[in-house]
């Protein structure tokens, strides 16, 4: 690291250069911090952690906004990412859903969603909706699925004319038994265009770019383990650590998530 005697004036783009530094110092450790501080510094305002017992009704949201009630059924409980905690399989019969129709206003020109997503490759060519609350081409802001006819996960939201959509490179196989970290993000940029961004397992991996303001509504149902408009296409495999952010995540902060949370604290 080079010798610098003003780091306060030094920035990479909007962050110190200090505070850069220091999060490439903790993504490069061989041991990174617990998952739960470093999600927690980063302050979703939603962060679902999926930890219930299978009896709850209800999923817990650690920062306070809503609890998500439960539908259907699915199997809370079960192991599960590599740092620890357990999970939600959804089987394709279960998802939690906000309790009322959530106003994305404030949030939608700046946001992220997360969460961690596992299946097998028996469900290979089955559209399925992981996470959002995306209705249809004029309702909805961020949603995840795998459509039917690949693997590649997919990162979308409404425009009100249509879907703004970044998919996983061709040839990427997330049904492989194996926890997958998912990260989208839309940005507003220079008041006249929307971008959305695509992350898996704290890799970028792709883009895609609305020329205009989206005019579709911000009101929907948010589910975890299916979409916006009804149980419909729901999801097969399990889901873990879901959160909301109302800003946009940076990429060193994207990467330390994975980092986190596909560390084993008992591998040795």
């Amino acid at each position: 690291m080079p010798i610098l005697n003003d780091l306060d004036n030094i920035r990479f783009g909007d962050q110190p250069i200090d505070t850069v530094y220091a999060r490439d110092e903790l993504l490069w450790s061989r041991i990174p911090p617990p998952y739960d501080d470093v999600i927690a510094e980063d302050a979703p305002i939603a962060w679902w952690k999926l930890d219930e017992a299978d009896a709850a009704t209800a999923i817990v949201d650690t920062q306070g906004l809503m609890n998500l009630n439960r539908e259907g059924t699915g199997t809370l409980g079960v192991p599960g990412i590599p740092s620890g905690g357990t999970a939600f399989d959804a089987n394709g019969v279960g998802r939690f859903v906000t309790p009322a129709p959530w106003n994305w206003a404030g949030i939608a020109d700046a946001c992220t969603i997360e969460c961690w997503f596992k299946d097998t490759p028996d469900h290979v060519g089955t559209q399925q909706r992981i996470m959002g609350n995306y209705q249809s081409s004029t309702i909805g802001v961020a949603q995840f699925d795998l459509p039917a006819t690949t693997n590649r996960v997919r990162f979308y939201t409404a425009t009100g004319s249509g879907l703004l959509s970044a998919s996983a490179p061709p040839g990427s196989d997330y049904l492989d038994g194996e926890w997958h970290h998912l990260v989208g993000t839309r940005e507003l940029v220079n008041g006249d265009s929307m971008v959305v961004k695509l992350y898996v397992d704290g890799d970028y991996q792709a883009q895609n770019t609305f020329a205009g303001v989206p005019t579709a509504s911000l009101t929907a149902n948010f589910r975890v383990g299916g979409y916006g408009a009804s149980p419909a296409l729901p999801c097969l495999g399990e889901i873990d650590q879901t959160a909301v952010y109302d800003y946009v995540l940076s990429p060193s902060q994207i990467a330390l998530h994975h980092r986190a949370g596909a560390y084993n604290p008992g591998a040795g």
